[in-house]
Order: C-alpha cells, then sequence, then structure tokens
C-alpha cells in the first residue's frame, strides 16, 4: 500500500522546487525554501502562508517545529516554530520565533480576573493593557501578539457541539519581546503582520469548518498597545466613565486611570483606577491605626506608584461562561453569568447582565491592603463603571452585589 503522506510530501517539494528554480538560487537556498514550509504546513496544518512567518523577524534561516501542532479534527493546538536566525540571536543553535493557535468556542478557556495581591503597575518594566484590533474584529492586540474570534454560523460540528466562534491566535516570541523580560513590545510591521497571519488562520479554519462569514482584512498602522496612567479627565475609552462619576476625588478615591479603546466587537475590556504615590501615603498616614483601621497599621505604606488600585473588568458572550476569581493559593471562585456576588477570600466583586442576548460578567477587583479602607467605598464605582457599559453595550438584566457585600471581610465563616 502506498505510503500517501509521505508521497504528498516529496510531491510538494517537488511542485516547490520546480516553481521557484528558475529565481537561481542555490541548491542549498533551494532546499531550505521548501523544507521551511513543510516545517511550517506541518505544524500549523495548511492554515498559516508560509509566506508571511518568513517575513518576520527571525523568519530567515531555517525553520524548524517541535511535537506541537494544530489538529484539524479537533480545529484546536498551536504551532510553534524554531529559527536559526532567532537562534543566532540568542547565542544558539535555533530558538522559537513564532506560535500561532486555534481554538473553537464553546469550549470557552478560563478567564481569570487580575490577582488582588498583584500590582496595576509594574515598576521595573513597562505595563502594557490588551487593546482592541479595531477594523470591526472581534480581536485583541497584545505587546507580543493578536487574537481574533471569527463568528461561526452555519458550519459543522466539532467534537458532538456546533461551533459558535473559530479563536486564533499569532504570537512572537523574539521581535520585541524578550522573554527574560527587556520591556519593550514588537514593532508596527510586526503587529500587523502578525494580525493579518491571525485574520488568515481564523479565516482559513473557518472554511474547512463550513463557517459563512470571514473576517475583514485588519487596519494598517495597528497602534502600539499602551499601559500609562492618566488623569481620569484625560479618559476617553473604557475609564472615560470615571470623571463623569464625579467620584474621583475624595479620600481612598483613585485619582489616575488607565484605560484602553473602548470597542463593541472584543470580548473583553479593562479599566484600571489608582491613587497617586503621593496621595495613597498620604491617605495611609491618616487612617493606619484609627478604630476600624488596625489592620491597615500592619501593612507597609504604599511604596510605589499604583500600589494602591483598583480594576474594572467585563468578559461578554462565551468568554463570559468560565471568569474565575483568583483566590489565595490555587482555589478560584466562579463569577457566575446571571448572578452576582463577591469572592469569599479577596476583594473581588462581579455582577453579571445581558449583551446582545449574550451572558456578560463584570467584575472589580481591589489591592488587598487598598481594600482595607476603600471596600466600603467601592459600590459607587462599580455601579457606575457597570451602568456605563450596559449603557455603551446596550446592556439589560443587570445583576448586582448587595451593597451589604461590600466589606474589607472577605473570609467566610
Amino acid at each position: 500500500m502506498t505510503d500517501r503522506p509521505r508521497l504528498r510530501k516529496v510531491v510538494n517539494v517537488l511542485v516547490v522546487c520546480t516553481a521557484v528554480v528558475g529565481i537561481g538560487w542555490s541548491g542549498t537556498e533551494l532546499w531550505t525554501y521548501a523544507a521551511n514550509r513543510l516545517a511550517i504546513d506541518e505544524a500549523c496544518a495548511g492554515l498559516v502562508s508560509p509566506g508571511k512567518i518568513t517575513a518576520l523577524p527571525y523568519g530567515e534561516g531555517r525553520i524548524e517545529h517541535n511535537a506541537s501542532a494544530i489538529d484539524l479534527d479537533t480545529a484546536s493546538g498551536r504551532c510553534e516554530l524554531f529559527s536559526t536566525s532567532a537562534g543566532e540571536a540568542a547565542d544558539a543553535s535555533k530558538r522559537m520565533f513564532f506560535t500561532a493557535s486555534v481554538a473553537v468556542e464553546p469550549e470557552a478557556a478560563t478567564e481569570e480576573t487580575d490577582p488582588a495581591w498583584d500590582t496595576l503597575v509594574d515598576r521595573y518594566d513597562p505595563t502594557y493593557l490588551d487593546h482592541p484590533l479595531g477594523g470591526g474584529i472581534p480581536g485583541i492586540v497584545t505587546d507580543t501578539g493578536v487574537g481574533v474570534k471569527l463568528p461561526c454560523a452555519g458550519g459543522k460540528k466539532v467534537q458532538g457541539s456546533a461551533v459558535k466562534n473559530v479563536v486564533a491566535g499569532a504570537v512572537t516570541t523574539m521581535d520585541g519581546f524578550d522573554p527574560l523580560g527587556s520591556g519593550h513590545q514588537m514593532d508596527q510591521n510586526t503587529r500587523d503582520r502578525l494580525a493579518s497571519i491571525a485574520v488568515d488562520t481564523a479565516n482559513n479554519l473557518g472554511a474547512k469548518l463550513g463557517c459563512r462569514d470571514r473576517l475583514p482584512s485588519p487596519p494598517a498602522g495597528i497602534p502600539p498597545v499602551e499601559g500609562e496612567l492618566i488623569a481620569p479627565e484625560s479618559a476617553k475609552g473604557t475609564c472615560a466613565w470615571y470623571a463623569k462619576s464625579g467620584l474621583d476625588s475624595g479620600d481612598w478615591m483613585p485619582d489616575q486611570v488607565m484605560e484602553t479603546r473602548a470597542d463593541g466587537d472584543v470580548w473583553t475590556e479593562k479599566c484600571g483606577l489608582a491613587l497617586r504615590q503621593d496621595t495613597a501615603r498620604e491617605t495611609w498616614g491618616k487612617y493606619a491605626g484609627k478604630p476600624g483601621y488596625e489592620e491597615l497599621a500592619q501593612r507597609d505604606a504604599p511604596r510605589y506608584e499604583g500600589d494602591w488600585w483598583a480594576a474594572a473588568q467585563s468578559w461578554f458572550g462565551e468568554s463570559a461562561k468560565d471568569v474565575r476569581i483568583d483566590e489565595i493559593g490555587s482555589e478560584t471562585t466562579a463569577a457566575e453569568p446571571g448572578r452576582a456576588g463577591r469572592s469569599p477570600e479577596a476583594p473581588v466583586w462581579w455582577a453579571s447582565s445581558v449583551c446582545d442576548g449574550e451572558p456578560a460578567v463584570h467584575t472589580l477587583t481591589l489591592r488587598d491592603a487598598y481594600a482595607l479602607g476603600a471596600a466600603a467605598r467601592s459600590e459607587p464605582v462599580f455601579r457606575a463603571y457597570v451602568a456605563d457599559v450596559a449603557l455603551r453595550r446596550g446592556c439589560t438584566d443587570v445583576r448586582f452585589p448587595k451593597a451589604s457585600a461590600f466589606t474589607a471581610t472577605f473570609k467566610e465563616s
């Protein structure tokens, strides 16, 4: 019996060689070109354009893949590509420079809130928020890659379930982003190329699954992601509601915000709120040791910008169905759609709503020490945020935690 996979590889190599023989390349270059295309196609299941991969930084030289691969039968997995060019830059024989991933929903990935003991601002490296891709595409841009979702109507079932969304991502692990922590992000050309690759990957998989629609080409000149703290009155995106609410002054109230563009196409958004370093230290000095704030006196005074912070986040559609509150240790609490409540161990509350017929979950997280004084003052802040999201997204059926839930005591008895 003919070994069809092996025969197909040989034929592909011959076709590639015939196509490029007129270019005048040497035999070594020719076979490297052909081998690179085969490596990319094998690992990425033919969903990713080899030409766009090799045009990425560190896409030159010999490209190989490891055991990770995209599985078309399950419409899931990731392909990890290594290159000798990336290896040379890292003083190694080869190194991973690109990853593409695919998945389908409703097999939604778990989403987690920000840990209450973490920081909003990294004092050692720049802080970035995930920004919307724009262009009418449900997509997110990070400092290292782009992720998109293709709504899938009319497609076939995968593992017994009808596909609702095709999810695809394209990430660079070399250009601008050093896994050891350079503090930089990818450049303009790389952002645009990765966005194009992510869209192509989603559309190609969507075609194989029989989805009726396709994502449009992403916009050119995708701006870099940002994480700058600004004055509330300067906010125009996901934090524009805060200054309008009139809550941005007074004891314990954040006087800086960190936002992204507001975009109704994305499946998640965030607004960060923080006290300036001098404001936070002044508040700590004013209240530490007073009756009712004894535990605050046991905590160190805020030392860095953004040490005292709050984060208001939302998830929509399939992404709202498995939102977890990051608790102490390995425990998590489900922020369930259609309900509202608070974490039993951390200063995190959640509300829910229905946006365009789909579930939505909204959360508010406070830094643990900050919550000792701010928890009881946070209900109107959370209500103002959820009201703004509901207005922008046309959400109804809002469920909100009870006012009595906004306390600094979290551990259930």
